[in-house]
């Protein structure tokens, strides 16, 4: 008891006196307000962990950070972490494979808005640009010797569509979706998702095992706190 109360000698035997004249009841009331604590207190730690190691690029990741009091005075315990799964994926790291034919989807900074070519992206995607709610342009069949003439010729059908057109292209080196804008002429391409990788690997990058690990040591102090202010007679 006294290497996890931090108590010793004469304080411990009075801890212990004191804390038999409350009974289960009044003790479980004491754990239930010390785990609760430590929840509160990591949850702070967890987002201020967040924030310095991720790029956030909207307001959910710290809002499905989230802590859960102590339920009753049978197997108690208390909860801290996120509701969101991608989370989870950050904390153990994570091997994303294709689904289909093409590569993994990796939406670039053109999809969100941002300069093309800006790294890291700091956005989220823009709405219209999701992929589930991109609509690729088909037109009419091309007949093509090679992929590069297919490509140059598939790119001047959608511009010559006008408006803003979607379209995949197998390029040899950035095979993706692309935005295709401008006239026939001088049609532009914004490279929108990146289907160039058969697998993503996200690596491990621990956010609540560290906010974890720093509260740990502090449990003595929470119970002590907890039991001076329902007691008010000890220490």
């Amino acid at each position: 008891m006294s290497s996890v109360w931090g108590l010793q000698g004469k304080e411990l035997k009075k801890f212990s006196q004191s804390l038999k004249q409350f009974g289960k009841k009044e003790f479980a009331v004491i754990n239930g307000m010390a785990l609760n604590k430590a929840a509160i207190e990591a949850r702070k730690v967890y987002v201020r962990i967040a924030e310095r190691r991720f790029t956030m690029r909207n307001k959910w990741t710290i809002r499905s950070i989230q802590y859960r009091k102590v339920q009753g005075f049978r197997n108690q315990f208390s909860e801290v972490g996120s509701t969101m799964d991608y989370m989870e994926d950050q904390e153990f790291g994570k091997t994303i494979y294709k689904t289909g034919k093409h590569g993994v989807s990796i939406p670039t900074s053109t999809a969100s808005g941002e300069a093309r070519g800006a790294r890291p992206r700091r956005k989220t995607v823009v709405r219209s640009r999701f992929r589930t709610r991109i609509k690729l342009y088909t037109g009419k069949r091309i007949k093509a010797k090679n992929r590069r003439s297919y490509i140059v010729a598939a790119v001047k059908q959608a511009a010559a569509a006008g408006g803003r057109r979607f379209l995949y292209l197998p390029l040899q080196r950035s095979p993706g979706i692309y935005l295709i804008t401008g006239g026939k002429r001088k049609p532009k391409l914004n490279l929108i998702y990146d289907l160039s990788k058969k697998s993503v690997t996200v690596p491990a990058r621990p956010t609540l095992k560290p906010a974890v690990d720093t509260i740990r040591p502090r449990m003595p102090q929470y119970y002590r706190a907890a039991f001076e202010q329902r007691t008010k007679k000890i220490f």
